[in-house]
């Protein structure tokens, strides 16, 4: 999605976005709209050296609910790539789920959507160069109504809390 006012964002599935070979990826972005020769950041680019020309880059990527589909073992991949679509100086909103409490090591860790708590992605995120901070902004308790409490309870789920992080 682009803005109109210099913004590029990244929002929708990004899955299929990420099956794209790159011409393929910019030729998307284009014909959808999301891309303009106008495209401007005021971020520096003279340091990028990443799979895109910086001007197709993303400033704001918002991953509600990616990063938790996927398996957990590829998700220092998931987070290289994302700094690889990011623009220098941009952002990006994530939100995960935790499954603080739950009746085993089974349930903690069944999925999708895959438990990834706070710890996992400072581990994941504070770890890359192009990341400048970690901040959480809300946790939230999932399991706020009875139809949700029985559901996850027939999981082995007890807590679930959704994390948003920027």
């Amino acid at each position: 999605y682009h803005d109109g006012k210099g913004l590029t964002i990244l929002i929708g599935d990004l899955f299929d976005f990420l099956s794209l070979n790159n011409t393929d990826r910019v030729n998307c972005m284009v014909t959808k709209g999301t891309y303009s020769s106008s495209t401007t950041s005021s971020s520096s680019s003279s340091s990028y050296s990443g799979i895109l020309p910086v001007e197709y880059l993303f400033d704001t990527i918002y991953d509600r609910a990616s990063m938790v589909a996927i398996k957990p073992t590829l998700r220092n991949d998931y987070v290289t790539l994302m700094g690889e679509l990011l623009r220098p100086g941009g952002v990006i909103l994530l939100v995960s789920l935790d499954r603080r409490k739950t009746t085993s090591v089974a349930a903690k860790e069944d999925g999708p959507p895959f438990s990834m708590d706070e710890g996992e992605v400072r581990r994941l995120y504070e770890s890359q160069e192009w990341v400048e901070s970690v901040t959480l902004l809300e946790e939230v308790n999932d399991l706020n109504t009875d139809k949700d409490r029985e559901r996850w309870e027939k999981k082995g789920v007890l807590e679930l809390y959704e994390i948003v992080f920027l």
